[in-house]
């Protein structure tokens, strides 16, 4: 956007991570906008014509049942008071970070995936109350975004293990039904929260035990502890 000769404001949650590179051109503030009064909130988006939001939780948080609570929390709760003040401060563009979950729920109704998954029906739900602000004058638009891969400086992706895993077993077929895949990256409130166990993970989820089995042993581990644990996020 920068060299298309827009200026970019953005706020985050300190510290950005180590080695972290940010184009110098880039006004970015340090802040927490669930903590912010409406007042914070305007003071962000004056003289901007564009927003947006790229933050919320996905299904791997962990949380008490219902867990749709947290993701509507989240999620859908912010998004709907972000859009209104917005709104009210003349921002005419908004683009919201969704999901490819989403995607699928719409292209495949008869797998009525919103009722086995709360997350992709907290996502549906985001979808609803964006499109509610469309209007003549105000833009909205929802990108359903497939797996992102890559490196960025400071970051270890999520599932480069899971990439360094299946380039080592060439000629190896994975196989999971649609409903496997979507329910067994679900984990319970205490066994990941204070660390990633894969190998726990393995003895529990099919699906990913297909990709664990084949390369390590039954009492391999692999426990690597979590910097923030979701839970602390308020």
């Amino acid at each position: 956007m920068i060299k298309r000769g827009h200026e970019v404001r953005a706020i985050a949650l300190p510290p950005l991570p180590h080695g972290a590179v940010l184009p110098p051109e880039t006004e970015i503030s340090y802040g927490n906008y669930l903590k912010m009064n409406d007042d914070e909130v305007k003071k962000m988006f004056e003289g901007c014509d564009g927003f947006v939001f790229a933050a919320g939780v996905d299904e791997r948080v962990e949380g008490p049942a219902p867990i749709y609570n947290l993701y509507k929390k989240y999620n859908i709760d912010p998004v709907k008071r972000l859009l209104k003040i917005a709104k009210e401060c003349g921002v005419k563009h908004c683009v919201i970070l969704g999901s490819y979950f989403s995607y699928f729920a719409k292209a495949r109704p008869q797998m009525h995936l919103t009722e086995y998954h709360q997350y992709i029906r907290s996502r549906i739900d985001q979808k609803k109350v964006v499109m509610s602000f469309a209007y003549d004058n105000f833009n909205v638009a929802v990108l359903e975004l497939t797996y992102i891969f890559g490196t960025q400086p400071g970051r270890k992706p999520v599932w480069i293990f899971l990439v360094e895993s299946i380039r080592k077993m060439p000629g190896v077929t994975i196989e999971a039904s649609p409903r496997l895949v979507l329910e067994g990256g679900h984990w319970c409130d205490e066994c990941e929260r204070k660390s990633w166990n894969y190998g726990r993970r393995a003895k529990v989820d099919p699906f990913f035990a297909q990709v664990w089995k084949p390369l390590h042993e039954d009492d391999e581990l692999r426990e690597y502890p979590k910097e923030v644990n979701e839970l602390n996020i308020k």
